[in-house]
């Protein structure tokens, strides 16, 4: 048993190490909050939100508890809620066209499944396949009529009919598949517990097993192309394979302890993951390295969906809805395809000044690059770029239209350009 000295300096320890995290805790997310290339919007809903799928730049639902869907017809600016017909909890939307959608999810009670189905963009959700006993999780459409959805104890139906009738498959697990997705209409692969991984290469009628060579949970996966993947779970487990599944590499992810619950993929280098701790991560180079991406809120994310290599959503808890329209960047803006004759950085203008300034950057052959502000003690206090950026010219304000010089105090500030093989830096002055 341990003298009352030695509980006291251990309890004294803890004590300190607590106010230390809290601090760091504190302090960093204080600086979250102040830059951010994604913005808040006003969902009209308090309840968990699970999924979240875009038809165009326009046009996309959210489905989540409580039998909860909203729909946006002005790229989320406001949004308006549908009737469901149910008080589930609708886990995953998917649309097919303008018009045809379908969500899948499960009671709270008894965990029977549901999937509804709507021709009409949603003015009307008609229940299908009534009577399931099994959860449901995710579903994924190939095309208008076939379709695949997935949930407890490895069950795995399918349509080719629209919905009218879903047949159920042999699987080759009895673990919860979590989240199923397609690269096109005949490769599909799903996740799901313990560290499960299958695939189809016949368009969902048969299923194999793949070694993930993990036995955590695999919350999401998502292929870019037939052979390209990444998978992704708790705790920040991320895993890449480049062979159909075949085999799978893992990659060091930023976070550690974090559940990761959704990923997309925009093409084969560029992808996004959204996590439990309301964190967004970013990858330019194919999931070999994983940015945090400033967001400005800490509600657990469930869902995240990209329309373009701009624009994207995330959906999370408390109603939270997340949008960008610069890839997460925080205000970047391409201004010049034209290609340079090398790598420069501007002064900034104004200089001095009140209460933001732009800074200008060339960039004459693709490279990953990192722009960040420093202060005169030379401590990095904002991350302005951090990303593959093409040949062109470059400006981002700062602090950015989201932040607020009065963050900051009077006096010299530092901006550092850096690439694999360069490194610029400027001054310049906050002057209040």
């Amino acid at each position: 048993m341990l003298s009352n000295s030695k509980n006291q300096t251990i309890k004294n320890s803890n004590t300190i190490l607590f106010v230390i995290l809290l601090a760091v805790f504190l302090s960093v997310n204080t600086s979250l909050s102040a830059q951010s290339g994604w913005f808040t919007q006003n969902s009209g809903s308090n309840d968990y939100l699970y999924s979240v799928y875009f038809i165009d730049n326009n046009t996309g639902f959210v489905s989540g508890h409580y039998g909860t869907i909203i729909k946006t017809t002005n790229g989320g600016n406001t949004w308006s809620s549908q009737t469901s017909g149910t008080s589930a909890s609708l886990v995953s939307v998917f649309f097919s066209n303008a018009n045809t959608g379908t969500i899948v999810g499960f009671s709270t009670l008894g965990y029977n499944g549901i999937i509804l189905r709507t021709t009409n963009s949603g003015i009307n959700w008609i229940k299908q396949a009534e009577g399931l006993s099994e959860a449901l999780s995710s579903v994924y459409f190939t095309n208008v009529n076939t379709g695949i959805a997935v949930g407890d104890t490895g069950t795995i139906f399918r349509t080719t009919n629209g919905g009218e009738n879903w047949i159920k498959l042999v699987c080759p697990t009895t673990k919860w598949l979590v989240c199923v997705n397609f690269s096109d209409s005949i490769y599909g692969t799903a996740s799901g517990l313990f560290g499960v991984l299958i695939r189809t290469t016949n368009g969902g009628q048969n299923w194999f097993l793949l070694n993930s060579n993990i036995d955590k949970n695999l919350h999401s996966v998502f292929f870019s192309n037939k052979d390209t993947g990444i998978a992704v779970g708790n705790p920040g487990q991320i895993i890449k394979t480049t062979n159909g599944g075949l085999s799978w590499v893992r990659k060091t992810s930023p976070v550690v302890g974090f559940s990761l619950r959704s990923v997309f993929l925009v093409n084969s280098n560029t992808g996004y993951i959204a996590a439990h701790g309301g964190l967004i991560m970013k990858t330019t180079d194919g999931g070999e390295v994983w940015n945090i991406q400033t967001i400005g809120v800490y509600s657990p994310l469930k869902s995240i969906f990209f329309f373009n290599a701009d624009t994207g959503f995330a959906v999370g808890e408390y109603g939270t809805i997340l949008k960008t329209v610069t890839g997460g960047s925080v205000g970047i803006k391409k201004i010049s395809g034209v290609v340079p004759d090398n790598f420069y950085l501007y002064q900034n203008y104004p200089n001095p000044f009140n209460p933001t300034t732009n800074i200008k950057f060339d960039i004459p052959v693709k490279s990953i690059t990192k722009l960040f502000i420093l202060d005169i003690t030379g401590k990095e206090i904002d991350i302005l770029v951090d990303e593959e950026l093409t040949i062109g010219s470059y400006e981002v304000q700062w602090p950015a239209p989201s932040g607020n010089a009065t963050s900051y105090p009077s006096g010299i500030y530092f901006y550092k350009l850096v690439t694999k093989n360069h490194t610029l830096t400027r001054k310049m002055i906050l002057i209040k």
